[in-house]
C-alpha cells in the first residue's frame, strides 16, 4: 500500500515516510539548540504513526470515519525497555500535537477518558505496516535529560517547559 500523510487542495500527496522523516528532521534541527535533538527527532518520528493504520488510510482517501493517529506513538512509547521519563515526556508531545497537551489523569482511568492515563490504555486501529518503512532507534543511551530538567531546582516547572519546548 501507498502509505499517505496528506493530500493537498490540489489533489497531490505526500507519502508518510516522507512526512515522519521530514518532522523528525526538522523537529532535531529545532531541539538541537538546547540538546535534545535525538528525542526530537524520535517525537517527529513517531507523531503521526498511527497514520499507518487502514481506517487511517481510508479517511484519507475519502471515508467520513474518525480516526485517532495521535495517541498510537505515544503507546508504542510505552514499554518496559523505554525509560519511563523519556516515554512520558514524548508521549505528552505526540498526544498532543494536535489537541494540547492532555491532563495526566489517574492510574485508574478508564480508556474512554481523555487524560494520559485513559489514552494509553485506549484500544486504537493497528499501524504496525509502520515496521516496513520507519525504524525508530528506541535504545535509551541516546537519550539523556538536557540540563534544561536536571539542573533546576524547579524540577517540575523545568519538565513541564521541556514538554512545551519539544
Amino acid at each position: 500500500m501507498n502509505y499517505i500523510a496528506h493530500i493537498n487542495e490540489k489533489g497531490v500527496s505526500q507519502s508518510l515516510a516522507d512526512h515522519l522523516t521530514n518532522v523528525a528532521k526538522k523537529s532535531a534541527h529545532f531541539a538541537d539548540v538546547f540538546q535534545s535533538g535525538d528525542i526530537a527527532y524520535l517525537i517527529g518520528l513517531l507523531h503521526d504513526i498511527g497514520k499507518y493504520s487502514d481506517a487511517f488510510q481510508r479517511r484519507i482517501r475519502g471515508s467520513l470515519e474518525q480516526i485517532d493517529h495521535s495517541t498510537a506513538g505515544a503507546q508504542l512509547l510505552n514499554n518496559p525497555k523505554i525509560n519511563v521519563i523519556i516515554s512520558r515526556i514524548a508521549g505528552y508531545v505526540i498526544m498532543g500535537h494536535h489537541s494540547g497537551l492532555p491532563d495526566y489523569g489517574s492510574e485508574g482511568d478508564s480508556p474512554e477518558e481523555p487524560t494520559f492515563n485513559g489514552r494509553i490504555k485506549k484500544a486504537i486501529e493497528d499501524f504496525c505496516a509502520y515496521s516496513k518503512e520507519i525504524h525508530p532507534n528506541f535504545n535509551p543511551d541516546i537519550f539523556k535529560l538536557t540540563s534544561i530538567c536536571e539542573a533546576s531546582k524547579e524540577y517540575d516547572f523545568s519538565i513541564q517547559f521541556f514538554v512545551r519546548m519539544l
